[in-house]
């Protein structure tokens, strides 16, 4: 057999070759990979197919095989060749505007996340203010032991700033010395709720200082129409309904007495006998409401060693890793087990049930859900 022609052998299989991988080219135009590697297969599928063909005896007798229109077959080889070429370029410059438009929309995406950052920094940066404000705002919590000796006050926003707040003031009623003490849980937590305790403590401060309130209660009602008034409501659709959960004490340190009013929080008070008494609020909150009336007033004669206990309702909503809440069940059963402790001890001991309340899983709590307010004190 005489050698074999490559430009008999070689240029038909570039030319059935470049068939092949045409749909490839247009398809799947972005990898480069995929079209190297069709080639190879197509190459190696057609060398294989000859040499089975030549093992069975079976191929072209190139004895018989006419040159007659060899010249012409020349022009035709240059068609798969050219469409190879062609096809590589394509795919080069698909790419590289592939590239391009990444780079583009990398620079956008830079662009975008820089300036998210800097308004970032600014929120934080004015929220932290914000807290600065709100503490400032807030009695220290060592004020309350100019007062009470034995007290503590378990405070935990969810955010950074509060919904919930505490007030403390020495005062009279009637030149009777008094100390007004309050727990309260104003419409929504983080910024907006922190918007609403700074208005309320400034209203109930007003209020207070000024020694024109006669009760407990009559500090709540007057509170109440402070907050229609700032808040411009009158009760019509779509305004807003915003207001506040407080349970507000009033001590009388001569006379031994506690006078309470509440709206929709109670209070606990443990006596020297181990008995939790419930003193509940009005199922109203401080701000519009559908059935109003004036708040309730309670006088409580209270003995030396008994505690008291005001709490808003983030700690009794907070949620376990089951999913279950704390309930007021297990705060009275938590209170009745270390109230006899010194109130350093039982925030001590508070914070650690709290804390395997919450937990997850070793060192991991759930999430906190709402803030937190737990004060408590001892009559002297």
């Amino acid at each position: 057999m005489p050698p074999i022609p490559i430009e008999v052998y070689i240029f038909p299989k570039l030319y059935l070759l470049s068939f092949l991988v045409l749909p490839l080219v247009i398809i799947d135009s972005r990898s480069k990979v995929l079209l190297f590697l069709a080639i190879f297969i197509n190459l190696s599928c057609i060398f294989w197919i000859d040499a089975m063909n030549e093992a069975m005896g079976v191929g072209l007798d190139f004895n018989t095989v006419s040159f007659a229109t060899f010249n012409r077959l020349n022009y035709l080889a240059l068609f798969p060749v050219a469409l190879l070429i062609f096809g590589f370029l394509f795919l080069n410059s698909i790419n590289n505007k592939s590239e391009d438009q990444i780079l583009t929309q990398n620079k956008k995406l830079e662009k975008a996340s820089h300036k998210i950052e800097l308004i970032n920094n600014d929120l934080t940066a004015s929220i932290e203010y914000a807290q600065r404000i709100q503490e400032a705002l807030l009695p220290e919590k060592d004020k309350l032991k100019n007062y009470f000796k034995d007290s503590f006050t378990y405070y935990k926003p969810r955010d950074v700033v509060s919904g919930d707040f505490y007030f403390l003031k020495e005062t009279s009623i009637n030149e009777t010395p008094c100390i007004v003490l309050a727990a309260a849980d104003c419409t929504g937590h983080g910024v907006p709720g922190g918007f609403m305790s700074v208005l309320s403590m400034s209203l109930l401060n007003d209020i207070v200082r000024a020694d024109k309130f006669t009760s407990a209660s009559n500090i709540l009602d007057q509170l109440r129409v402070q907050i229609k008034l700032a808040l411009k409501q009158t009760g019509k659709s779509g305004e807003t309904q915003d207001g506040i959960e407080m349970a507000l004490v009033i001590y009388f340190p001569n006379e031994k007495v506690v006078e309470f009013s509440g709206a929709r929080n109670p209070i606990y008070i443990v006596n020297n006998e181990n008995k939790l008494i419930i003193y509940k609020g009005d199922s109203m909150p401080i701000g519009i409401h559908l059935h109003e009336h004036a708040f309730s007033n309670t006088k409580i004669n209270v003995t030396s060693g008994g505690m008291v206990y005001l709490f808003t309702d983030g700690v009794t909503d907070q949620m376990n890793a089951k999913g279950n809440r704390l309930m007021t069940k297990n705060l009275r059963k938590w209170l009745l087990e270390i109230y006899k402790n010194d109130c350093s001890m039982q925030e001590t001991l508070f914070t650690q049930r709290m804390f395997q309340w919450m937990e997850n899983a070793p060192n991991q709590l759930v999430e906190q859900i709402d803030d937190m307010l737990l004060i408590g004190f001892r009559i002297p």
